[in-house]
C-alpha cells in the first residue's frame, strides 16, 4: 500500500519535472518553436473545421464540443511539453538501470532528466529522491 503511494507520487513528480523541462526547452530553443507553432496551427485549423460544421448541432452540444475542444488542446500542449522534456532513449536507460539493480529502497530507478553529448564525453543527469546525480562517460574514438 505504502509502496503504491510512493510510486504514484514519483510518477506525478516525474511528469511535472519533464513538463517543466519541456516548457523550458521550448521557450529557450528557437528550433523547438517550429514544432509548437505547427501544433498550434493544427489546433486552430481543427477549430475552424469544427466551427464550420457546428451550425447544425443544438446549443448544448455546441457548448460541450467547445469545452471538449479546449480541453483536448490543453492536454495536447501538455503532452507536447512532456514529450520535448523527455530525453532521447530515457526509457531504455531507465530499464537498463533497473536491470543492474540501481534502485532506491522502494524499487524505483533514477529518472533521466538530461542526456547531453559534449565532444569528449557523454553526460547523464539523473534524479532520485529529488536530488540530481550527474554521471559522465568518456567516449573513446575507436578506429
Amino acid at each position: 500500500m505504502k509502496q503504491t503511494e510512493i510510486h504514484k507520487e514519483t510518477a506525478h513528480h516525474s511528469a511535472f519535472l519533464r513538463c517543466g523541462n519541456g516548457v523550458d526547452r521550448i521557450v529557450h530553443t528557437p528550433s523547438e518553436w517550429v514544432g509548437f507553432i505547427a501544433y498550434l496551427l493544427l489546433i486552430i485549423y481543427i477549430g475552424f473545421a469544427i466551427k464550420a460544421n457546428v451550425t447544425m448541432i443544438p446549443s448544448i452540444a455546441t457548448t460541450a464540443l467547445l469545452v471538449l475542444y479546449i480541453f483536448s488542446a490543453a492536454i495536447g500542449a501538455v503532452a507536447f511539453a512532456i514529450w520535448r522534456g523527455t530525453p532521447r532513449h530515457a526509457r531504455r536507460i531507465e530499464n537498463s538501470l533497473a536491470r543492474i539493480g540501481l534502485t532506491n529502497s522502494a524499487g524505483e530507478v533514477p529518472l533521466l532528466i538530461e542526456s547531453r553529448e559534449d565532444t569528449p564525453q557523454l553526460r547523464y543527469t539523473l534524479q532520485n529522491c529529488r536530488k540530481p546525480l550527474i554521471f559522465k562517460a568518456f567516449l573513446h574514438n575507436q578506429p
